[in-house]
Order: C-alpha cells, then structure tokens, then sequence
C-alpha cells in the first residue's frame, strides 16, 4: 500500500498485519480525541510560559503519534520536548504551528490510508 510521506507505511503496514486493519480503524478516533486534548494542553502550556509542561505534553504526543504512525507529527513533538530551556519563543510558537498542521494532515492521511484499504 501507499501511504502519505507523512505516515510511517512500513510500520502501519506491520500494524494491519499483525493485528488487523480494524484495529487501525478503531484507534484514530481515539489517536484524535486524545492528541487533540494534548495540543490543546501544551498550546495552554506555553501560553503560560510552563516550559516543563510543554516538554512533557510534547512527550505525549510524540508517544501517541509514533503509535499511529503519523512520523511527522512525532518528529515534531521530539523537537519540541528536547528544545532548550533557554529557545526563542518565537521558535517554539513555529513549532506549535507546524505540529499542529501536521497533526490535521496525519488524521486526513490515516483517513484516507484506511479508505484505500477496505
């Protein structure tokens, strides 16, 4: 199958095969409402200047993307729980952004992968 660039196909591929194409279906609502409660929460988290907040919940959200193979997003929360202390705000801000179109393309990407393959 062809997946998104976005998406980790080989590990998606290993997932359906192993546990089935269901299980897939049957967590991204869940890899949503989760990671979007997450986002929400580090976007809350730097808005307050709580820097250890954001790594944590970055954390988080690496963990969860790099379940649902959704590599981009999970190389961007890894960005964002190793920055240093001492980074710009405006870089982590660009961070934020990019993390969170990349979380929007990655649902639309898992979408669509588990479309193509019914």
């Amino acid at each position: 199958m062809v997946y998104d660039a976005s998406l980790d196909g080989d590990y998606l591929d290993s997932v359906i095969d192993s546990v089935g194409r269901e299980f897939l279906v049957d967590m991204i609502p869940t890899y949503e409402k989760t990671s979007r409660a997450t986002l929400a929460k580090l976007i809350e988290a730097h808005a307050e200047g709580n820097g250890e907040q954001v790594r944590r919940l970055a954390h988080q959200m690496r963990s969860s993307s790099t379940s649902m193979g959704a590599k981009e997003v999970s190389a961007i929360a890894r960005e964002l729980e190793y920055l240093p202390h001492d980074t710009p705000v405006e870089k982590i801000d660009s961070a934020i952004t990019r993390i969170s179109a990349a979380f929007e393309h990655a649902l639309v990407a898992l979408a669509q992968a588990i479309r193509s393959e019914a």
